[in-house]
């Protein structure tokens, strides 16, 4: 179970979590919206 509520700041695991989650949830969220492939773009700042 991923801690939603956990920062991410300075730690490299958790934000490699969150955004491997994040992008999960919103392609199965693209699915039930039945979004045609392609008219979305997914897109993360690391970095940040």
């Amino acid at each position: 179970m991923f801690d939603w509520n956990r920062s991410c700041s300075y730690d490299e695991q958790q934000k490699r979590r969150f955004h491997t989650i994040a992008r999960s949830r919103l392609k199965k969220l693209a699915a039930q919206l039945n979004l045609p492939q392609g008219s979305f773009d997914l897109r993360s700042n690391r970095r940040a």
